[in-house]
């Protein structure tokens, strides 16, 4: 798999990503993502897009999340065309196309990147309570681990008596991928000003959570921003 083609699958393992987010300036799109350039014209990014969408390992869709409408799933396979129509930086129209990865998508990138989901968290917002957060694991250990450093790292504030440890069966690890179980830390939080970042268990967890896949090899340095 080439780095590219790595870039655009890695992008969306966590969530849905707009079409016209992708495309643009480099330094824009370094800055947007947190990681260096995918190095693609708009010709060739139209190329590769189209390719997955033909292949089965994208799909599209009218939002940031795939969900059910009354005729269906609202995720489709795109035509070259209606990529080509999206790949607009910071496109004016209200409804913004997105691509979500297909499970089998999900398994190429799992594979070529020896994804490790004992060294994987969730991080999810309760949308229908209001600031309720849910990590979640594969062991109640991680659960706990990534819960110790989440909350200094986005700068949370907990409401102790709002923490519960629910147990899922099965976890939806990710929206294509599903675990047998997942051990999850449910709480209510608000964001605060000021937070402790020099606190040793922060640096030494996110980089145990944050080195759960190993990254292409040809992943060029960061451009300037």
């Amino acid at each position: 798999m080439k780095y590219a083609e790595f870039w655009i699958l890695e992008t969306a393992v966590k969530f849905g990503v707009p079409f016209s987010r992708i495309v643009g300036p480099r330094d824009g799109i370094e800055a947007q993502w947190n990681k260096p350039y995918h190095n693609l014209s708009r010709s060739d990014m139209l190329n590769l897009l189209d390719r997955l969408a033909r292949d089965g390992d994208i799909v599209a869709t009218d939002d940031g999340d795939i969900v059910a409408t009354d005729d269906g799933d609202s995720e489709f396979i795109p035509d070259r065309q209606q990529i080509e129509s999206w790949l607009v930086y910071d496109h004016p129209g209200e409804t913004k196309r997105w691509y979500h990865l297909t499970p089998q998508g999900g398994e190429r990138w799992e594979r070529f990147s020896c994804a490790d989901w004992d060294r994987y968290h969730s991080f999810e917002w309760n949308w229908e309570e209001e600031n309720v957060l849910e990590i979640a694991a594969t062991t109640r250990e991680n659960s706990e681990r990534a819960f110790r450093y989440v909350v200094p790292w986005n700068s949370l504030r907990v409401f102790p008596e709002s923490v519960g440890r629910p147990i899922r069966h099965p976890w939806s690890a990710t929206y294509w991928k599903t675990l047998e179980v997942g051990y999850a830390v449910r709480f209510k939080c608000e964001y605060v000003s000021e937070v402790d970042d020099s606190h040793p268990l922060v640096r030494v967890d996110y980089d145990y959570f944050d080195e759960w896949y190993a990254k292409h090899p040809d992943t060029p340095r960061m451009g300037p921003i």
